[in-house]
């Protein structure tokens, strides 16, 4: 695998792929890499060639997309065309991943996993169309729904060219609380849901 010795990824600048042999974890926030040389586990790889590779697959996004900073947490989708209440937005594609193996990816410095049932997940790290990258609010303009072993992300709402698309990730209660950055005057403070319910939780991701 071919690697850019020393390139840096600055604000606004493109991204570009950068890949190791022999393991390498990529820090997107701040531009740079560090050296993992015991190489702890494939995913540790795939996870950082992912954060380098943002980008919406138009195979799976019925309305145009693009990926770019967001306000709420490093990078977002936005909608570069107005999109109606109650349809189609992208499906959240990905590896499917055993509960062990989901065990150990949830583990990583960046997870996007979704938990497809009771025994299988989608880790948008490994194929993700792009979907994984949208980030979570608590008052999202996405909903998720699982139809025939599909994710699919419908629009709640009429979405205005230029909007970040949202959605709640609705933690469980019984996980270590993750504080929550969204900025919506009803959010609750938390990425976590404040009590069990049986809505179907979105993607995990750090």
């Amino acid at each position: 695998m071919a690697f850019d010795e020393g390139a840096k990824l600055l604000p606004g600048e493109r991204e570009r792929v950068l890949e190791k042999s022999g393991g390498v974890t990529l820090n997107l926030d701040h531009g740079e890499y560090y050296n993992d040389p015991k190489g702890e586990g494939s995913f540790s790889l795939l996870q950082s060639a992912h954060s380098m590779l943002l980008r919406i697959d138009p195979k799976y996004a019925c309305f145009r997309l693009r990926v770019g900073r967001s306000p709420i947490h490093r990078w977002g989708v936005y909608a570069e065309e107005a999109i109606p209440a109650r349809r189609k937005v992208i499906e959240y594609t990905g590896e499917r991943i055993s509960r062990a193996e989901t065990k150990r990816r949830g583990q990583g410095p960046r997870t996007y996993l979704f938990t497809l049932d009771d025994y299988w997940t989608i880790d948008g790290a490994a194929g993700g169309s792009g979907a994984e990258i949208i980030n979570h609010s608590c008052a999202p303009n996405l909903y998720s729904c699982i139809i025939k072993g599909h994710i699919l992300y419908m629009s709640r709402r009429a979405i205005e060219p230029g909007e970040e698309l949202t959605v709640d990730y609705r933690f469980s209660p019984k996980v270590e609380r993750v504080p929550c950055r969204c900025g919506a005057p009803e959010c609750r403070g938390t990425i976590n849901v404040l009590r069990e319910s049986n809505g179907r939780r979105a993607a995990r991701r750090r």
